[in-house]
C-alpha cells in the first residue's frame, strides 16, 4: 500500500476503504487529525493503520474487530 504523504484534507472525519488483491476490503470510518498535547498546533496528523485479512481466513458473517 502506498502512504498519502503531503496531502491536505480539511479536518474532519471521513469514510476509509482500504482494499489490496487477495485481501477482504476494510471499511472504516477515521478522523484525519488528532489532538497533539505535546505540540504547539492543537491538532496534529493522525496515523491511519488497518490490517487487512486474507480472503476466506475470516469465518462467514464475522468481522474483525481491533482493541
Amino acid at each position: 500500500m502506498t502512504p498519502i504523504e503531503k496531502t491536505r484534507l480539511p479536518i474532519g472525519i471521513f469514510r476509509w476503504k482500504t482494499q489490496k488483491e487477495g485481501y477482504e476490503a476494510a471499511l472504516t470510518a477515521a478522523s484525519i487529525w488528532d489532538i497533539d498535547t505535546d505540540a504547539h498546533n492543537l491538532f496534529g496528523p493522525n496515523n491511519l493503520l488497518r490490517v487487512l485479512d486474507k480472503e476466506e481466513s475470516i469465518p462467514p458473517d464475522m468481522v474483525r474487530v481491533t482493541g
